[in-house]
Order: structure tokens, then sequence, then C-alpha cells
């Protein structure tokens, strides 16, 4: 129905304010992660050798993230190639 004093026509939500509220926190928090295909480096012997792959990979600008801790580390996909070819190539020397 037409609202004069309001200039138009004056919606009214099925749902509560409180539900409202927080199907739009759950949207934020969705959409504040960003996912892209990446490929994941894991069980390397020493510290030594995750941290050559690590700042190699770092300096290419292929690395997503990093666990120092869990000698984790994940590439972006187009990166993969050739963090694996300096990795074969490191690892023989």
């Amino acid at each position: 129905m037409l609202n004069s004093e309001t200039g138009g026509i004056r919606a009214t939500s099925v749902l509560p304010p409180t539900v409202v509220d927080q199907i739009r926190l759950w949207e934020t928090e969705r959409n504040r992660f960003t996912y892209t295909e990446g490929v994941v480096y894991n069980h390397f012997l020493s510290q030594a050798d995750f941290a050559v792959l690590r700042d190699y990979a770092k300096s290419q600008g292929v690395l997503t993230w990093h666990s120092e801790r869990g000698r984790t580390m994940v590439v972006t996909r187009a990166g993969h190639d050739d963090v694996k070819r300096y990795w074969k190539k490191h690892s023989k020397s």
C-alpha cells in the first residue's frame, strides 16, 4: 500500500531483525575468505630444507601460506612447476 508520508511503498520483512542480522554476519564472515588453487609441500626432513624452499617460493611471489612449526607451505598452482624444478635441483646438491 502507498504510504503518503514517506512518498513510497513500505516493505515489511518476514524475518525478525535478529535473524536478518545473523544472516548478514554469516555472509560477511564467508566473504572475508578468498579461495585459490594451490599445491601443498610438507614432510620436509629438516627446518633448513623447509626454509630454503619457502624463501624461494616467497621470492617468486607464489607462496600463499606457510607454517614454520608444521614445516608446511602452499604455493600457487601456477608456481608449482617452477618450485618443484628448483627443489629437485637444490636437493641434489
